[in-house]
């Protein structure tokens, strides 16, 4: 069985994880947001997972997966519209947003859970980058992989 470091895909992303904190430490913020998209099982929870244990700024990160907010298996549109009210528009304007996780058993919404305008965020998932999301991320990811490797 090969080893982690035989293996090319988790190779690119601990190569993709060392250029984002390069971008993140750029930035020079103290609460940076982080968007993370591609297409279904590409990478994308891998790559925020792996961000989270190497956060380049002092203090923890916010992650927060677009499939706790799509509302649904057709919310896709309302999952990025409750991130956009919920989470980033607050953020940036140094705000507590608060969100409400889909429960997908219930068919319902859940608990809440804050998100802290002083610590950096990470939203990943499908459909998260749009123009009415872009500009209110510091850094911007686009996760491709090879069907054979999803």
């Amino acid at each position: 069985m090969p080893s982690r470091s035989d293996d090319p895909v988790s190779a690119a992303l601990e190569q993709a994880a060392t250029l984002i904190e390069q971008d993140v430490r750029a930035v020079a913020a103290v609460n940076p947001v982080v968007l993370i998209d591609g297409g279904s099982g590409a990478g994308k929870s891998s790559l925020a997972s792996l961000l989270v244990r190497r956060w380049p700024v002092v203090g923890h990160v916010q992650l927060i997966a677009l499939d706790s907010l799509y509302p649904g298996w057709d919310g896709l549109e309302g999952g990025v519209e409750r991130a956009l009210e919920w989470i980033l528009r607050p953020h940036g304007r140094g705000y507590l947003g608060t969100w409400r996780r889909w429960d997908w058993e219930a068919q319902a919404e859940a608990e809440s859970h804050a998100v802290d305008p002083a610590l950096g965020v990470i939203v990943e998932g499908s459909g998260i980058l749009r123009a009415s999301t872009a500009g209110l991320a510091d850094v911007r990811i686009w996760v491709e992989s090879a069907e054979a490797s999803r």
